[in-house]
């Protein structure tokens, strides 16, 4: 691990998708002879939920370095297929959670808000996800949305009667499973 400082760069995440230009990396993750090097943005230890979602995205990208799954995948399709893993490993809830922040702030007759996006997929997208991992997963339900923002929390509960009325996570737990037949 490796903290580092902010750095600017533009990023394209599908193909008609870019990250705007001043968006700072909030990590890494390099492949290098004798290791693995994951960098996180040091502005991020004062926010643990951030830190968190970082650590488990650049991690995912080990995991599916690890089995060379990104070599079948779009270059461009890369870091939304890193997002889901990551849901998938277990940290939707951090993921959702940092995905998006708003803030407004008064002082001395000054008032306005400020607004930042984090990740590759949107925090409702990730919310969905987490709640087919909960499926997935026979996680608790209650435990995942009370982590959740409370607007979140409204998200995950339509994903979960949606996931329940599909019935498509019959199909998912198999292959979780190993089932080949899925």
């Amino acid at each position: 691990l490796e903290g580092v400082d902010d750095t600017h760069q533009l990023q394209q995440v599908s193909a008609l998708h870019f990250l705007e230009s001043d968006k700072s990396a909030s990590g890494t993750f390099q492949v290098q002879p004798d290791e693995m090097v994951i960098t996180y943005a040091l502005s991020d230890v004062s926010a643990p939920v951030h830190l968190i979602a970082t650590f488990a995205h650049e991690i995912a990208h080990a995991v599916l370095a690890g089995h060379e799954v990104e070599r079948e995948v779009p270059e461009e399709e890369v870091e939304l297929l890193t997002d889901l893993m990551a849901v998938y490993l277990g940290f939707g809830v951090f993921l959702a959670n940092s995905a998006f922040h708003f803030q407004q702030y008064s002082d001395s007759g000054y008032s306005g808000w400020q607004s930042s996006r984090r990740g590759y997929l949107t925090q409702e997208t990730l919310t969905y996800a987490t709640a087919l991992f909960c499926e997935i997963r026979q996680a608790d339900h209650d435990i995942a949305k009370a982590s959740l923002k409370p607007h979140l929390g409204k998200v995950f509960d339509k994903a979960c009667k949606q996931i329940a009325r599909r019935q498509s996570a019959a199909v998912l737990i198999a292959l979780d499973q190993g089932g080949a037949n899925a």
